[in-house]
């Protein structure tokens, strides 16, 4: 069987690639990566991805090179991308299935402020956004020669473009916008975490709730039996890659504060701590910004469910790397920051954590230091509205059961 997937930035292949090749239950499955490195992950090291790499940043006709793999599936992260959504048509006219395997929460666009998210209004920053967004449009009309139906696949993307003016224009209505594609063109199946996922779905694009899978949370299993607690207690912070994305307006100066002021604070409590790098931050950068002696630990491909495991307090803005702590049932912090009112989604409002404020985290950790009962009720609530956390068979293994009963079927129609 062969299988395409389509991340733009190669950065994510450990922590949203590599599991499903090292999931897959046969050695019968092909694998291609389909990316935009060149213009995402320029420096990536390509040696350590284990399946076929294909960059698409400045390549024309498209439909022939995904032809030429005999693609059974192509699986999409974030289907509602532009580009990604131009991917989803040739898919589509190439009878290749377009799968949606969630990654992140169901957030509708009404809970983005999109003023927020692009703080960071540096030229240099700009302009790299505004030549990606060439590039992709440059590489659209270019491919729309190529294939079927063109026109009515043009109106999609005009469609999808007109998203800005409803945001600058009709702020009310932005929650209507699907986020993940749109009602005439969506992925044919989806797979998300639980039923508030796929209730999302069903009422933004009007998607078959008979081919959406509830196959939960991709949680990796942990390598260790339990957790294997040191000496002295453990802060795991999980970082959101704020300056290294461009969401912030920080320089390297202002990200070295923020981590010795961190720092500063958990030792002050009577912890240590442990620092958890997003897939897109410099890990050799904020490595640099402590003393050798300094009572860290800075970890990029470990195991998160052993971290997790291992810490007694858990702490991030508004990461998903949060289910984990929820899981194992572990005290949250929401790190507050200066430049949001409030983040995407509040975990608080859901019962999960509390919150503070950096300069006054040290006190927060000492409030943290144990998990309250009626926290308890809410972290068991939260997995069952959100995770489907099944103890018995992991996304991944519910992932290729799924594709295997779609391989065998003889219709289009056919449900799962």
């Amino acid at each position: 069987m062969n299988i395409g997937f389509f991340f733009k930035t190669l950065n994510a292949y450990d922590a949203h690639i590599a599991p499903f090749l090292r999931n897959a239950p046969s050695q019968d499955y092909d694998f291609v990566l389909f990316n935009m490195g060149k213009l995402y992950s320029p420096n990536y090291d390509k040696n350590v991805i284990e399946c076929k790499t294909i960059d698409l940043s400045f390549r024309s006709n498209i439909k022939r090179i995904l032809s030429d793999f005999e693609l059974d599936f192509m699986v999409f992260f974030n289907p509602g991308h532009i580009y990604a959504l131009f991917l989803v048509e040739i898919c589509k006219q190439l009878s290749i299935v377009p799968i949606y395997f969630q990654h992140g929460l169901s957030l509708d666009l009404a809970s983005f402020d999109f003023k927020t998210l692009t703080q960071d209004k540096s030229m240099r920053r700009k302009f790299i956004s505004i030549k990606k967004y060439l590039v992709f449009y440059f590489s659209i009309c270019i491919n729309l020669f190529f294939i079927k139906r063109r026109w009515v696949v043009l109106k999609h993307l005009l469609t999808k473009s007109s998203y800005i003016g409803t945001y600058l224009f009709r702020k009310k209505s932005i929650h209507k916008l699907p986020k993940y594609g749109l009602k005439d063109v969506h992925c044919d199946y989806g797979f998300v975490y639980g039923e508030n996922d796929k209730r999302y779905l069903v009422e933004s694009m009007n998607m078959n709730p008979e081919r959406i899978v509830v196959s939960g949370y991709p949680f990796l299993a942990p390598t260790k039996e339990k957790s294997i607690l040191k000496e002295k207690g453990r802060v795991l912070y999980l970082t959101s890659a704020f300056r290294a994305t461009g969401l912030l307006p920080l320089s390297i100066e202002d990200e070295r504060d923020f981590y010795l002021t961190l720092y500063k604070q958990v030792t002050m409590a009577g912890y240590e701590l442990d620092i958890k790098v997003h897939p897109v931050d410099d890990f050799d950068l904020i490595r640099s910004y402590f003393e050798e002696g300094d009572y860290v630990d800075i970890y990029k491909d470990t195991n998160l469910a052993d971290l997790t495991m291992s810490a007694s307090i858990v702490m991030s803005e508004f990461s998903t790397a949060l289910f984990y702590a929820i899981k194992y049932y572990k005290p949250i912090i929401i790190l507050t920051s200066e430049y949001f009112k409030s983040y995407p989604f509040d975990y608080t409002k859901h019962g999960i954590g509390i919150k503070s404020n950096l300069n006054n985290l040290s006190a927060a950790i000492r409030e943290s230091m144990s998990l309250k009962p009626e926290k308890g009720n809410s972290y068991r609530e939260f997995i069952s509205n959100f995770l489907l956390d099944n103890n018995s068979q992991s996304a991944y293994q519910v992932f290729y059961t799924a594709i295997e009963k779609m391989k065998l079927q003889k219709t289009g129609n056919d449900v799962i």
